[in-house]
């Protein structure tokens, strides 16, 4: 392999790098909302807590226990 040929690569992946950390992405309320109900199963925030219903949940064979109310999806 050419020295100049893995240098130049090298460059063009640190520049990469650069490039990608300096790019920010920002979320509304209700995509963070989906988000955290994919991973985490519920939404706990300041003026919104809420949980996914199971699909036993949905058919009504189980009646959950705990209150909090079910989450509304967009």
């Amino acid at each position: 392999m050419n020295p100049q040929t893995q240098q130049d690569e090298s460059s063009t992946l640190e520049n990469g790098n650069t490039v990608t950390t300096n790019d920010f992405i920002w979320f509304a309320d209700k995509e963070l909302d989906i988000i955290e109900m994919a991973v985490y199963g519920d939404v706990i925030r300041p003026g919104n807590q809420c949980r996914c219903r199971s699909i036993d949940e949905l058919l009504g064979k189980y009646k959950p226990k705990d209150h909090t109310a079910p989450c509304k999806l967009p």
